[in-house]
């Protein structure tokens, strides 16, 4: 028989996977609204209307579900963490303790209408959360001109890279600006690949000994600034 902390531990993975798939369903919920504000004005004055009216009702109907299903989610995992103080006591942990810092940090990130969310901490245990999009100080922008004049992408003069409303581009300019040597980053969904994405221009972002480590869902991965040519 399983003693009372073997049950313990199950139930706050449980609960772990619970927080998961809430995190999931909201930003499942965020896209369907998202989905259902194009269609919308797509749809007037066409041919067509009647269809993108019958497809729209279904996005709407997949939106009220999708939170439907939140609500669900959320009262089951309450209902688990309250049996799961009950049986261990009012201060019982309800986080699995013996998950790894990536996984504890990235179940903590909040949504943003399905945008890329992350938080680093730096050697000084100084932490910040990003998210994807333009930044209103126009750093996307200074990240963009910067891999310009470095040849990325080669090609007319008003073609520029869309790295910068990339988190990870994001932290890693703060590194280069700040001078940090080293961050751990954590994000929540997995990095971009291709000639021009994260996975190969951070080594230009950041500085000679530079070092970045990004934990995704998939993998972690270490990113150091590529030394001088």
């Amino acid at each position: 028989m399983a003693s009372l902390e073997e049950i313990g531990q199950r139930l706050r993975e449980v609960l772990f996977k619970a927080e998961q798939l809430i995190n999931a369903l909201r930003q499942a919920e965020s896209l369907a609204k998202d989905a259902c504000e194009l269609l919308g004005p797509a749809g007037r004055g066409s041919r067509h209307e009647d269809d993108y009216s019958a497809v729209l009702r279904q996005w709407n109907d997949a939106h009220v579900g999708i939170g439907d299903l939140v609500t669900q989610a959320q009262q089951v995992s309450e209902r688990i963490a309250d049996h799961l103080r009950s049986l261990l006591g009012a201060g019982a942990e309800t986080v699995p303790p013996d998950l790894s810092w990536s996984t504890q940090q990235r179940a903590t990130l909040p949504v943003y209408d399905g945008k890329t969310t992350g938080k680093y901490v730096d050697p000084d245990g100084y932490t910040e959360s990003v998210r994807s999009g333009y930044e209103p100080d126009g750093e996307h922008d200074e990240i963009a001109e910067f891999l310009f004049a470095r040849g990325y992408p080669p090609g007319p003069a008003g073609a520029r890279v869309t790295l910068g409303v990339h988190v990870e581009a994001k932290v890693a300019w703060r590194m280069r600006a700040g001078g940090v040597d080293r961050v751990e980053l954590v994000i929540n969904n997995p990095m971009c690949r291709g000639p021009y994405s994260c996975t190969k221009l951070l080594q230009e972002i950041l500085l000679p000994g530079q070092t970045l480590v990004i934990h995704d869902p998939r993998a972690t991965r270490v990113h150091r600034g590529k030394e001088a040519r």
